[in-house]
């Protein structure tokens, strides 16, 4: 697998029953998720969001777009949507994403797939499948998928490590710790983390997600998810306390 390479969906399936509550899952993980990166450790939501601001991320070289679609998972040549103008149009609606992580100029590519998925490579391309445009209907859920993908970017060495090495706890971790750049990002920009939430539920909720199994061993579950999203929300005051889990509730 090339590095700095995501090659699979980004989430997965809801469980029907949990053995942890919310609750607990959370706090299981809140109290690791700060030691999972040292160039990224804080002990706050607030730190994490100084350290990103404060993070230049690498340029992309004239080497790296010549070979950006190399190997590129689930996007071919035949399932590209050519469309520039939606392309535009996309760029505009995520722009805030974009400029907060200094990626304004990166690749924006739209593919045919019935499956909801998003794709980051290098650092330079997000790809994003036609059933997860589908079923984001605001542009703020959509920036908040974008925002965890750019949490990939941080973790993109880590990633590659962790997954050739079949670390898949590590793997659930990175996961939980890009969920956290996005909330950190969605707060930045004013914006309420509740649509994280709320555009994980609709997509754990796809018929594609809910019949896969094998997805649940590099993602953690979407209850610790929202509970995570929920309890980082409400420590920075962004929101009402709770209005993730609410949007999940309504979401599915």
């Amino acid at each position: 697998m090339a590095r700095h390479l995501k090659t699979h969906p980004f989430l997965l399936i809801l469980f029907t029953a949990f053995s942890l509550s919310p609750a607990a899952a959370a706090n299981r993980f809140i109290g690791r998720m700060n030691r999972l990166l040292p160039r990224l450790e804080g002990h706050s939501l607030g730190e994490i969001k100084r350290r990103l601001d404060q993070t230049r991320l690498p340029a992309l070289t004239a080497a790296d777009r010549e070979t950006i679609f190399d190997d590129l998972p689930f996007v071919t040549p035949g399932n590209l949507v050519h469309d520039e103008a939606l392309i535009a149009r996309l760029r505009r609606r995520i722009y805030p994403v974009l400029a907060y992580h200094r990626r304004e100029n990166i690749i924006i590519v739209v593919f045919n797939d019935s499956r909801p998925i998003a794709i980051t490579r290098r650092g330079g391309l997000i790809a994003l499948s036609t059933a997860l445009l589908d079923m984001l209907p605001t542009d703020e859920e959509l920036m908040a998928v974008v925002a965890h993908e750019m949490g990939h970017i941080y973790v993109a060495v880590d990633f590659t490590y962790a997954t050739r090495a079949g670390d898949m706890r590590k793997l659930r971790r990175l996961e939980l710790y890009c969920d956290s750049i996005a909330v950190a990002t969605l707060t930045s920009l004013k914006i309420n983390p509740h649509y994280l939430a709320r555009a994980l539920a609709r997509v754990y909720n796809h018929p594609s997600i809910a019949s896969h199994d094998s997805v649940t061993n590099t993602h953690p579950t979407l209850v610790v998810r929202v509970s995570l999203i929920d309890r980082l929300g409400s420590t920075l005051r962004t929101g009402t306390a709770g209005a993730a889990v609410g949007a999940f509730a309504a979401a599915r």
